[in-house]
């Protein structure tokens, strides 16, 4: 009989636990299996997405060779400006929150990086509510 109730207490919370992390926000590992290197086509990686608030960015890199920056400004984007940053991250394996809805910016900040091609812009919406687009496995009380 223990053994049972063990056994429906274990079920029941990796059932629970399951749909919690479901119901939560995707990371995406920029570059994918590359990760955030040059040669990456970025604009294939983002178009292979949806990103929506409430998801991550992980960023995978060499930091004696590169960092992420991220920026405020289209034009700064454009044209791989530095002087719109809103953060830098350098420590190789950093996680940026997707937290609010719009247009993110991320760029390379070593030397001629960005111009080379290591950089993209994400557009992020927000979530849809749970009633209009239930996923498929995701009980309404948890999402």
């Amino acid at each position: 009989m223990a053994v049972t109730k063990n056994a429906i207490i274990c079920l029941f919370t990796l059932v629970a636990a399951t749909l919690i992390a479901g119901c939560m926000g995707m990371t995406h590992k920029v570059g994918g299996s590359e990760g955030w290197a040059p040669g990456v086509d970025y604009y294939d990686w983002v178009t292979s997405r949806h990103f929506q608030v409430g998801d991550s960015l992980l960023f995978a890199y060499d930091k004696n060779f590169h960092d992420v920056t991220e920026l405020a400004s289209p034009l700064g984007f454009e044209f791989c400006d530095m002087s719109s940053a809103t953060a830098r991250y350098k420590t190789g394996n950093d996680v940026v929150n997707l937290t609010r809805p719009g247009r993110y910016y991320f760029v390379c900040g070593a030397p001629g990086h960005c111009h080379a091609g290591q950089r993209f812009d994400i557009l992020v919406t927000s979530p849809l509510p749970p009633a209009s687009s239930p996923r498929p496995w995701c009980l309404p009380w948890f999402c």
